[in-house]
């Protein structure tokens, strides 16, 4: 995904996001903000967008999640969102409603074109962020795929931080990284490289370690974007994660 000003701004913290401070703000004192301009691209949401749609954030603060969607995938770039759809249209997948690791043996059911998929379009907006909030609690699992670079990172680990257990890191491991072979691949620098040693992955146990994803990107010196992963993201997808 290109270098842009709107991936640059600090999302180290998602609890409150800039977004969502700035209209607290506004509506404590009673002034009504925009809720359309506020988007979400969304597809495969049952009941809700059944095919690629962006969503308004009045659309989402009337939405009413009551049963758990199942996995719901998230990706940063819409041309992968796109990518995405495209490439498995019509694979009917199975889906079982809650955690099986928890002991849950509901039936699994099947659904005609797989799991809710999600794009943030960069930096997740006011209307992302409702939307993933009403997913997640109502039982959603969040398996998130993002650029290898500075504001990569800080988007997921923003959104691990704000979801906790309810986040699933999605092509997030240093083979992912290091797997990606193109001659052209933009090199970070050196203040990238000082901001990725400042950081850590809550998903990683390891983050000290010369076998973590922070010292592969320092090491290799390189930036790798979703487009590069495409395939095995296409992969994951169609079987509901099962090979992330």
């Amino acid at each position: 995904m290109g270098e842009d000003m709107d991936r640059e701004s600090d999302w180290s913290n998602l609890e409150s996001s800039d977004g969502e401070i700035v209209r607290a703000v506004y509506c404590s004192f009673g002034i009504l903000l925009d809720d359309v301009s506020s988007l979400v691209l969304v597809t495969r949401l049952s009941g809700v967008a059944e095919r690629p749609t962006a969503l308004p954030l009045l659309t989402i603060d009337e939405l009413a999640v009551t049963e758990n969607p199942g996995p719901v995938f998230v990706v940063e770039n819409p041309s992968v969102f796109g990518t995405l759809v495209d490439r498995t249209e019509g694979l009917g997948k199975e889906f079982t409603g809650a955690s099986e690791s928890r002991g849950d043996t509901r039936a699994r059911t099947r659904r005609p074109d797989g799991s809710p998929l999600i794009c943030t379009s960069g930096q997740p907006s006011v209307a992302a962020l409702h939307l993933l909030d009403k997913l997640t609690s109502a039982g959603s699992t969040i398996y998130y795929s993002g650029d290898f670079d500075v504001a990569g990172i800080q988007m997921a680990v923003a959104l691990a931080d704000r979801y906790g257990k309810s986040f699933v890191p999605w092509r997030w491991q240093v083979a992912d990284y290091l797997g990606v072979d193109h001659p052209d691949l933009p090199k970070l620098s050196d203040t990238d490289l000082t901001r990725l040693g400042e950081m850590r992955l809550p998903w990683e146990s390891n983050a000290a370690s010369e076998d973590s994803l922070l010292h592969a990107m320092k090491a290799r010196g390189v930036k790798v974007f979703q487009e590069h992963l495409i395939e095995p993201l296409k992969k994951d997808y169609a079987s509901d994660g099962l090979n992330r």
